[in-house]
């Protein structure tokens, strides 16, 4: 099908915000800007965004049939974001090639945003008995980790390391020395007020110190997913400068959201790692604004009803966030903490770099891979409009900015709002 775009405005390559009066998308392809081609559709981008889709570095869909994939994966896609790295924390693991084959499959059913699958680092996640790397990135895993699972010992975690770094694999760990890990929020004034048990920042910071030592002596590419303390972005920050093959992404409820936001045992706000201080949200928007932490991730999980309506520390952790990432980064952009397009530039760019492939670019001859956002739309979310299975949304029933109306993948028109 010809599609023409009409009269709004793109975010070019360098990042400028370009007005057009035409974009034809031919057969797939971006044939030409402001030129008149034929078209069999015409979409009025008038007080409209034409932006890149984003990359998602972290999502977690535990149930990978072909239906299940199909509703997150458009869920992705409503939120402007056309490529989604799946943690191998599903059901079953994917710790075997078969299974990677079967995800794959089951996503390439679901003609919607494309999925990027990592491998487990360890059979079953067990954190002991190393899964078969070379035999996992060849059936199409773009990397591999341990999801939230830790390792067993720092040995195991040595032996990982090299052997990632032998198949030249990058290895994804969410930072966390299990001795320390122990507790259901940030520990700090309000974890003491409601008196639930605390996560220590140094839970994070020592395993990414540990882990830093480890990746220098291996050479392995090793990123971490969803830091959350200021402490941990000084630590790689440093990393980067030895030249270390560090890279990092942070989870948008944490440069959102502080642990205040659990006032009255909010389950909606239990996530992993969990929502710290103030002063930790500010040094990791510091850290996406200089370049230390080079993506930003949904951390998208979606959770029933059900199982988020038991007391804090036993409920569900985690959060849904996929399909209103634009909202995330409007109010970014309008407290003056992040602009747009440095929100997107990392979830495109920075985030496409982290597992090896081309950003997306809207360029003449490049396929369309782009969404149509009106970013001056406002409304009160209700639960018809989620697409995702997991209302466990900070966002149900309260104001929400931005909508994606339209969204390419590949030359193919996925989603209309």
């Amino acid at each position: 099908m010809n599609i023409s775009l009409r009269n709004g405005q793109y975010l070019s390559e360098n990042g400028t915000k370009e007005s057009f009066e035409t974009i034809e998308i031919q057969d797939g392809v971006i044939a030409g800007f402001n030129v008149d081609m034929p078209s069999e559709k015409v979409i009025d981008c008038t007080n409209r965004l034409v932006l890149p889709t984003l990359t998602d570095l972290n999502v977690t869909i535990p149930q990978t049939s072909a239906q299940s994939l199909k509703t997150e994966l458009t869920a992705a896609a409503s939120g402007g974001i056309g490529r989604v790295c799946l943690s191998p924390q599903t059901s079953p693991i994917n710790d075997t090639p078969a299974i990677t084959k079967l995800i794959e499959r089951n996503a390439r059913a679901a003609g919607a945003s494309e999925l990027i699958i990592l491998g487990a680092m360890t059979k079953g996640l067990n954190g002991n008995q190393l899964s078969e790397y070379a035999e996992l990135t060849d059936a199409g895993c773009a990397g591999l980790s341990n999801a939230y699972h830790t390792l067993e010992s720092l040995a195991i975690t040595k032996h990982c390391l090299d052997y990632a770094h032998t198949f030249n694999i990058p290895i994804f760990i969410h930072p966390m020395e299990p001795s320390l890990y122990i507790g259901c929020m940030h520990n700090g004034a309000a974890s003491t007020f409601m008196g639930l048990k605390g996560i220590p920042e140094i839970a994070e910071t020592v395993a990414i110190a540990q882990l830093c030592t480890l990746a220098e002596a291996s050479g392995v590419h090793l990123h971490f997913s969803q830091v959350s303390c200021g402490d941990s972005v000084s630590l790689i920050r440093d990393a980067k400068k030895r030249g270390l093959r560090i890279t990092a992404d942070v989870a948008i409820a944490n440069l959102i959201y502080t642990d205040g936001a659990i006032d009255g045992f909010n389950s909606t706000f239990h996530t992993l790692p969990p929502l710290r201080s103030e002063s930790n949200r500010l040094a990791l928007i510091k850290g996406v604004q200089d370049g230390t932490i080079d993506a930003i991730c949904s951390g998208h999980t979606p959770c029933s009803v059900a199982n988020k309506k038991a007391p804090f520390a036993e409920a569900a952790i985690g959060m849904s966030t996929i399909e209103n990432i634009y909202h995330y980064a409007l109010t970014l952009d309008k407290a003056n903490e992040l602009p747009l397009e440095r929100f997107i530039e990392v979830m495109n760019q920075g985030a496409s770099w982290v597992i090896g492939k081309q950003a997306r670019t809207i360029s003449v001859d490049e396929k369309a891979n782009l969404s149509i956002v009106d970013v001056e739309y406002e409304r009160i979310l209700s639960d018809d409009e989620i697409v995702s299975s997991g209302l466990n949304t900070p966002l149900s029933q309260q104001h929400a900015l931005g909508r994606v109306e339209h969204t390419f993948v590949d030359g193919a028109l996925v989603f209309s709002a």
